[in-house]
């Protein structure tokens, strides 16, 4: 009896697992595939941020040029890459970069 109640419910649950897996959407392409990134240009944020995000030879960052957010969120970005990614930079250059960045495509 115990068997038998535990093969019905293998077999249910694999019922029900099939068609779930097959529903499942394809997983998107990145936006760097499907989309023009917008040229970094300023010739700071290049020198700063260049070093860990590789420029292609339409001149785009990789993920820089397909990101948009406003100087505060730049900022944190920045913080972000100090704490985790051990970038140095000074004050005056913080501001100058996520100023830079908040200007691309403007």
């Amino acid at each position: 009896m115990v068997r038998t109640l535990l093969i019905l419910a293998v077999a249910t649950v694999s019922v029900f697992q099939a068609p779930l897996a097959q529903a499942q959407p394809a997983p998107t392409a990145a936006p760097e595939e499907t989309e023009p990134g917008i040229p970094v240009t300023d010739p700071l944020v290049i020198s700063k941020c260049g070093t860990c995000h590789v420029k292609d030879d339409k001149g785009n960052l990789s993920r820089i040029s397909w990101e948009r957010s406003t100087p505060e969120g730049w900022e944190e970005a920045i913080k972000r890459m100090v704490r985790l990614n051990g970038l140095k930079i000074t004050g005056p250059f913080h501001c100058q970069i996520s100023g830079g960045l908040s200007r691309l495509g403007a």
